[in-house]
């Protein structure tokens, strides 16, 4: 497998990247990541933000991971309150194309598709309740404060909007494009940007 040039942007090609092509697995597991992936709960957290000091805030101003650099060096303590709450997930909508693109990896029996999530522990309930409600079904989910502790291997694939977590993850990282993660440069090999699921799944099915 290599990667090429796809509607402008990199991403993997599923017969000649050069990582994987020892690698014979009688399933890949594909391990994605919950909130900016599937889920999209930022509308409520905006909302939140908005009647709490920060009137103004787009999701355009999300530029950096850092909440307390975005929201100017403000009160760490409302701001992680706010992310912390279960609210955010009550009327959070899915990422298009991600339920459509989970179904159909299940359909495939060369992949295993797994949730993967490291919530606040103040809102992991409501993280489950979210996903069993929208027919992802318990067992492909996994909640991990640290997403490497979990066993995985160099065939092993991660799909996240946040890259700190390619760092030590063995396999391939695809990054799914958001305004937080612009700074971060892919190399093309370990790491690929995709900017939807359509994306996601020419690469895999």
């Amino acid at each position: 497998m290599m990667a090429v040039e796809r509607v402008g942007v990199a991403v993997i090609d599923r017969f000649h990247h050069p990582y994987l092509d020892s690698l014979v697995l009688p399933q890949t597991r594909i391990y994605v990541d919950m909130d900016g992936v599937i889920v999209e709960p930022y509308p409520a957290v905006i909302r939140e933000l908005r009647a709490n000091g920060w009137p103004d805030f787009t999701i355009e101003d999300w530029t950096s991971w850092d909440i307390v650099d975005v929201l100017g060096g403000r009160s760490l303590d409302v701001a992680m309150a706010i992310l912390a709450t279960e609210r955010i997930y009550e009327d959070a909508t899915l990422v298009p194309g991600s339920i459509e693109a989970f179904a159909a990896f299940r359909a495939n029996p060369r992949i295993l598709p797994v949730v993967l999530t490291a919530p606040l522990w103040a809102n992991a309930t409501a993280k489950v309740e979210w996903l069993l409600r929208h027919d992802f079904l318990l067992k492909e989910i996994v909640l991990a404060a640290d997403k490497n502790l979990v066993a995985c291997d160099a065939g092993d694939y991660l799909i996240d909007d946040n890259p700190a977590h390619f760092k030590s993850w063995p396999g391939m990282g695809l990054l799914y494009d958001r305004p937080w993660n612009q700074n971060y440069e892919c190399d093309g090999v370990r790491t690929l940007r995709v900017f939807n699921w359509e994306e996601v799944c020419d690469a895999f099915l």
